[in-house]
């Protein structure tokens, strides 16, 4: 657990997931892994988990058992029961600032769902909105047209399902 960055998260109004494995080990979007590809020397080669190099790449995302998304406002939380049904994305916005020519990613809002019918596509998400401090359920998510959530958000379309480890 790492109270100090949940309350650092919470502070800026993001949310994190949290999984627990069949094998029993917890893993948490706050965790740390060791990568001395991409972590930087003066951090000890750590880097921040990361869905898709530690969880999808090591085929630890079929080992999901559970999903949680804290919030600022409460936790979501889902079991999973079949493996490769679980995923967890970020909705984010690249912003250009004309002036300096810089880029800033703007994090929009974190989703974590279950695909309850392998078939359509369609199960269940949380939907964490950054903007509007609040939580959304969509008991009919489908990963191949993935709505917006609330009036003025465009829907997501196709999720990159090979991304995030789905094995429909």
């Amino acid at each position: 657990m790492h109270p100090f960055k949940a309350i650092q998260t919470f502070a800026r109004g993001e949310s994190y997931w949290h999984i627990e494995l069949s094998t029993g080990r917890t893993w948490s979007q706050l965790d740390t892994a060791f990568d001395p590809l991409r972590g930087k020397p003066e951090k000890k080669y750590q880097r921040p988990l990361d869905w898709y190099l530690d969880l999808v790449a090591t085929g630890d995302v079929k080992k999901i058992k559970a999903i949680v998304l804290h919030t600022p406002r409460g936790d979501a939380a889902l079991r999973i029961d079949e493996p490769g049904t679980v995923y967890q994305l970020n909705a984010a916005a690249l912003l250009s600032d004309t002036g300096t020519g810089t880029m800033t990613r703007q994090k929009d809002a974190q989703i974590i769902g279950r695909v309850d019918n392998r078939d359509t596509g369609v199960g269940i998400a949380f939907i964490w909105d950054v903007h509007t401090q609040q939580m959304y359920r969509d008991e009919s998510a489908n990963i191949h047209n993935f709505a917006g959530w609330r009036p003025g958000i465009a829907p997501l379309g196709a999720l990159a399902i090979q991304n995030m480890g789905l094995n429909l």
